[in-house]
């Protein structure tokens, strides 16, 4: 199986899973995941990644109930 190079340009150490998984014809296939990654900007204060879900998917996240 071919594997890419990964290039981490953001300076921050990065943790990535790799899961193979079959298709429905049997080919292997890869898959990288990034949850580090995802997770750091979903909860960034005024990230992409919080934008992203208060935009697209109608998600705020939860306030201090005082």
């Amino acid at each position: 199986m071919l594997q890419p190079q990964i290039v981490n340009n953001t300076g921050r150490q990065m943790n990535i899973e790799v899961q193979e998984a079959t298709d429905g014809r049997g080919q292997r296939q890869a898959r990288y995941i990034f949850s580090d990654l995802v997770g750091d900007g979903l909860t960034t204060p005024g990230g992409r990644g919080r934008r992203a879900m208060r935009d697209f998917y109608n998600v705020n996240p939860a306030g201090i109930s005082r």
